[in-house]
């Protein structure tokens, strides 16, 4: 029987300036990322085999959560806003200040709850 023998070649070393490339190095290209993409019904397949139940639960606990960021986003904007208008009329009442932020307070508090 013959042994394999490997042998360990030797790498020149890069010229000056220039980093030394492997072939085996992977570089950033957008189609990458869309060949990686079309795996994703055969992956989704997958999971939802796996488990219909705890798939379609992490669907709507991912939607949302989603929702919720994107409230917590437009109660921010109110904060914001209604103290400005505060700010520069001091005629204008508190209301819609007191609104905002017990609704941020609200959503935040719901947030750490939720949270593992």
């Amino acid at each position: 029987m013959k042994e394999c023998l490997h042998v360990k070649q030797r790498k020149r070393p890069a010229p000056a300036g220039k980093p030394r490339r492997d072939r085996d190095d992977e570089h950033f290209a957008v189609r990458h990322i869309f060949q990686a993409l079309t795996d994703l019904p055969r992956v989704m397949g997958l999971i939802w085999s796996s488990s219909r139940w705890m798939t379609s639960t992490m669907v709507l606990v991912s939607l949302i959560s989603g929702v919720v960021a994107a409230v917590s986003v437009w109660i921010t904007r109110g904060v914001v806003d209604s103290v400005i208008v505060v700010a520069f009329s001091p005629s204008h009442p508190l209301g819609p200040v007191w609104f905002f932020v017990v609704a941020q307070l609200v959503v935040g508090l719901g947030r750490a709850c939720s949270a593992p």
